[in-house]
């Protein structure tokens, strides 16, 4: 029983490190498939907060780019052309 909640401390630790990063609440939909996520790396043997902390960020760094990728098409051009001019490429107008 003393692995259980030990790995239980370890998981809320890095789910609240993960809401205090991206300023969420813990109730939060994000938050909750994170802890999800938390105790399948847990059942599958990452241990330590920071490994959970480095592979939640990295599912949440997922999440958002498929989200970014699904959004509509007519978003996606406009984030082309504000990283054009960020790069300082000049588009030109015929």
């Amino acid at each position: 029983m003393g692995r259980s909640v030990g790995s239980l401390l370890v998981i809320r630790r890095a789910l609240n490190a993960f809401c205090e990063n991206h300023h969420l609440p813990v109730e939060d939909e994000t938050a909750i498939e994170a802890a999800q996520q938390l105790i399948a790396m847990v059942r599958a043997g990452e241990s330590g907060p920071d490994m959970l902390l480095a592979g939640i960020e990295e599912w949440f760094s997922d999440r958002q780019g498929t989200a970014a990728a699904l959004a509509p098409q007519a978003d996606n051009s406009n984030h082309a052309t504000a990283t054009s001019q960020m790069n300082g490429e000049e588009q030109k107008s015929a």
